[in-house]
């Protein structure tokens, strides 16, 4: 999964090098997985939000979890860009 994400962030800014790109994390990743998704976010100059405390039901968010994605990224895209935001 790894070598995927780490190809698709280089074809991302090759592609749209003038753009502003952020990959989001999910808050029950495992934390091998984040720390390497911040690694390679980094590496390639991308932000990454890492989502946090996100209602689920089943392991998918329900409207209230909806609501505090759209929150946590909304503050997110309003802040300067920086690489790494943790909620």
């Amino acid at each position: 999964m790894l070598p995927a994400i780490s190809y698709f962030a280089r074809r991302l800014k090759e592609e749209l090098p003038l753009s502003r790109i952020v990959f989001i994390g999910n808050c029950d990743i495992k934390k091998e997985i984040t720390d390497a998704m911040k690694c390679i976010t980094e590496h390639y100059g991308i932000e990454y939000v890492a989502l946090s405390n996100v209602v689920k039901v089943n392991g998918h968010p329900d409207e209230v979890g909806m609501e505090q994605i759209f929150d946590q990224m909304l503050t997110a895209l309003k802040t300067s860009q920086k690489n790494t935001i943790d909620y």
